[in-house]
């Protein structure tokens, strides 16, 4: 019992070391994520033209793009603040991080909302003479529905993982309260 016992603390040890560094390194790229989103919106801004094909584009195509930037440096920060909890020697199932979830999933699904009312052709970004950046619509010329099935399952795994950390963190209170 007492060799089984040392290999759980060994293991424990292991993997809060391995998820401090991950924590870290997690954090340095939502830095950088900001950053390169701060540049982007800068590089947009500061354009003579300024915000160019916005003005052509639709508030739904705006609205996924921003929905699509904040998701992934929410992806950052959330899974920064869960190996954070691990590196600590604590739980990762708390209501917070399940909260974190619903709220990535809830980005995630507006964003697949939004896409669907983009008119084909259409574009968000900014054009100078020798340089451009643009996100584009992706929808089909043809008339089709484009409906993100990437989108849908990156939200449903957002949800069931919050419904997780959910009763991870019921668990665990019903756990503290027998101790």
């Amino acid at each position: 019992m007492d060799k089984q016992l040392e290999q759980l603390q060994q293991t424990q040890n292991t993997l809060v070391k391995a998820c401090t560094v991950l924590k870290y390194v997690l954090y340095a790229f939502f830095g950088l994520y900001c950053l390169m989103l701060g540049v982007v919106l800068a590089y947009m801004i500061i354009l003579p033209e300024g915000f160019s094909l916005v003005g052509t584009a639709q508030p739904t195509m705006v609205a996924s793009v921003l929905c699509d930037a904040v998701a992934g440096g929410l992806v950052l920060l959330t899974m920064g603040l869960i190996v954070g909890c691990v590196s600590k020697g604590a739980s990762p199932f708390t209501v917070r991080n399940s909260r974190l979830l619903i709220a990535l999933g809830c980005l995630v699904t507006i964003s697949v909302v939004c896409k669907l009312f983009i008119v084909p052709g259409i574009d968000v970004g900014a054009v100078s003479d020798s340089n451009s950046m643009v996100f584009t619509a992706a929808a089909p010329q043809d008339g089709t529905i484009f409906i993100d099935a990437r989108g849908i399952l990156e939200a449903v795994a957002c949800f069931v993982l919050a419904a997780i950390f959910r009763y991870g963190s019921l668990l665990q209170k019903e756990t503290d309260d027998m101790v």
